[in-house]
């Protein structure tokens, strides 16, 4: 490694360092504006976050269903401000389902997100909405509303007197995962690039595109001092990274050993489910699917048996 590698290592291990891990939503806070967190509680719990500037509220992901929305809105109306933007980072239901409700008492309010959600939402690709529709009945909407303003990665957005810098990183955990970077504060909010102390989702079927994106963020955020994930409490960037790294690369081995060439047999999908219980106890899933585990073994299964021989393991 030359001396540069090594000088720009020993700068990021000890930035990465000097702050320490936080379970429950933190609060980062200047001169110009605040960021709060609304989490719902119990299994499923999604972390919608709310930054309080001088000109308003700007709400990053709109909760799962109409009753947590109404709860995050009594949150931001104390803030005596209105809401003057929401900014969706992907399509699956437990990140759009309030936002009727926020459409409701804020009907012009801008709605941004990449074309790749945009498409996703007013497509309902997925079935995701159909499905959380049949579920959750009267607490979710008959129709999502469709973002209005498109979000190009790469591209500063500043709404508010906030600068985003936003990045897509395709496809992993869902079918687009945008991340932005607020450089005045130097914070990151990943969205359900990281799932902090909790059961991801994995039923997308693109974990390998997952672990490349976390790799990704280590380049593209070495400074960064707080990340806002979009499900459990912010901390430590580096930390929160290299766990949710950790998670998938061990479920993937757990799952490519048992794989191999042959179909999962439900004896080796048992052990794995009971492995990763005791590896993470106590980690509630991210989605209200109580056998999500269950799910995801199948999930990442098929997967690896769809890659190419070369590909494998």
């Amino acid at each position: 490694m030359t001396v540069k590698k090594w000088i720009f290592v020993f700068i990021f291990c000890f930035a990465s360092a000097a702050f320490g891990q936080h379970q429950k939503p933190a609060t980062a806070e200047d001169n110009s504006f605040t960021v709060k967190t609304y989490a719902a509680p119990g299994m499923g719990s999604v972390y919608s976050h709310y930054i309080v500037t001088n000109e308003g509220v700007i709400v990053i992901d709109s909760q799962r269903v109409l009753s947590q929305a109404a709860n995050l809105l009594r949150e931001i109306k104390a803030t005596g401000k209105p809401v003057i933007a929401v900014i969706l980072t992907h399509n699956h239901p437990d990140h759009i389902g309030g936002l009727a409700q926020i459409v409701k008492e804020y009907p012009d309010v801008p709605i941004y997100a990449t074309q790749t959600t945009i498409e996703g939402i007013a497509a309902d690709k997925g079935d995701y909405q159909k499905g959380s529709k049949q579920k959750m009945k009267d607490d979710f909407p008959d129709k999502v509303p469709v973002p209005n303003r498109t979000i190009r990665s790469g591209e500063a957005l500043i709404i508010g007197g906030v600068t985003f810098e936003p990045r897509d990183f395709g496809t992993g955990e869902a079918e687009s995962i945008l991340a932005l970077y607020v450089p005045a504060q130097n914070i990151l909010f990943s969205s359900d690039l990281i799932a902090n102390r909790m059961t991801p989702f994995m039923l997308e079927k693109h974990t390998a595109e997952w672990v490349k994106q976390l790799d990704a963020a280590q380049q593209f955020y070495p400074h960064v001092k707080i990340v806002y994930p979009g499900h459990g409490g912010s901390g430590n960037p580096k930390q929160l990274i290299e766990e949710q790294r950790k998670y998938l690369v061990v479920f993937r081995q757990a799952v490519a050993k048992a794989v191999k060439d042959k179909t999962l047999s439900p004896e080796e999908k048992r052990r794995i489910v009971a492995q990763t219980e005791r590896r993470y106890a106590g980690f509630l899933p991210v989605a209200e699917i109580p056998d999500l585990l269950e799910k995801n073994v199948d999930a990442v299964a098929q997967e690896i048996q769809a890659q190419p021989p070369r590909e494998k393991n």
